[in-house]
Parts: C-alpha cells; structure tokens; sequence
C-alpha cells in the first residue's frame, strides 16, 4: 500500500504507459511473489489483495469510476485469483511431463485406465479435512485439470500450454460453490 500511494503522488507527473510498467515492476510483483504458497490463505486476504491491485489500475489509469472488471481489461490483464488458478495448471502441466521435481511430480497422476478415454485425468486424492484436503494444491489442481478442455491438455510443449491457458478464463471454467470458487471481490 506504501509503494500505490508511492504511485498515486507521482501519477500527476507520468503518463499511463510509465506508470503501467511501474505498477508491474514494484507493485504487482509483489502479488506474483510464491503466488502458489499463499493461494490458500482465507478468503478474506485475497479479497484484500485483489482490493489493493483495484486502487492501484485506478491510480494508473487516473479512472474512479469504472468497474474492476472493465480495468482489467482495459489492461489486458486477469484477476489475481484466475492468475493464480493458471500457474496451478502449469505446474501439473510440468509435473505430468517430468519437467518439475519429483517431490511435487508425485503430487500429480494420471489416472490409469483400460479404457481408451478422450480425456486425461488425474488421480484424486483423499480429502480428510478441509483444511488439509480440500483446501491443497493437490486437490484444487484436479479439479482445475479436469475442467481444462481436451485440447489443452494434450499440448504439445510448455508454451502451447499457455498459450492455450491464455484463452481460459478459471471463473467461467468452473461451476462448483466452494469458497474459493465463489470468489467476490
């Protein structure tokens, strides 16, 4: 919050681009730091968070009337959450492929079937508690992956993956009630 009023002062003597890549520089850095560490903090934290990223497209834009929606956009960017959805995705993408490290690559399965099925999926794991089940990168990452269409699943290499990535959008992915899927901001 220091560094956006930082911006806010400064916003009368730049222009939009300046401080657009400021913002990605020493603001939202900030919010991609170990995103996949702190993804399953409460509810609460990430509604702030993505209250701080709101006021500081704000400030970069010099626009207090517009939605938070309409400033991504605007932007071409996503909301910390989808954000943080994605690189979930890229790394069962790369724990399926063998590119991650073996501690996490056995996080992530495929399920084995004598079945020749159109779509991938991996194997779910048993959720104890909410804490320590539900709420794990484990958990949320099959249910992610099971979403994704058939095509990116198959993706040939990394950077096909995200490009395909690029066109998802993790609200409209998926449909459950849970509390971070119904996330508000």
């Amino acid at each position: 919050s220091k560094q956006l009023m930082v911006l806010n002062r400064m916003s009368r003597l730049l222009n939009t681009t300046v401080k657009m890549s400021i913002f990605r520089c020493f603001i939202q850095s900030h919010f991609r730091y170990c995103e996949l560490v702190w993804h399953f903090c409460s509810c609460g934290y990430a509604k702030k968070i993505e209250r701080v990223q709101y006021r500081a497209l704000r400030f970069v834009y010099n626009d207090f009337e517009s939605t938070y929606e309409i400033l991504l956009a605007k932007s071409d960017m996503t909301t910390l959450y989808n954000s943080r959805c994605k690189h979930i995705l890229i790394e069962i993408y790369k724990s399926l492929h063998g590119l991650n490290p073996i501690y996490i690559q056995d996080m992530f399965k495929l399920k084995t079937t004598k079945y020749n099925l159109r779509k991938t999926s991996l194997v779910k794991s048993h959720i104890r508690t909410q804490t320590h089940g539900r709420n794990s990168i484990r958990h949320e990452g099959t249910v992610l992956w099971s979403c994704l269409s058939n095509t990116a699943q198959n993706a040939v290499d990394l950077n096909d993956f995200k490009s395909q990535l690029e066109e998802v959008t993790i609200d409209n992915l998926l449909q459950c009630k849970c509390k971070l899927c119904s996330y508000v901001l």
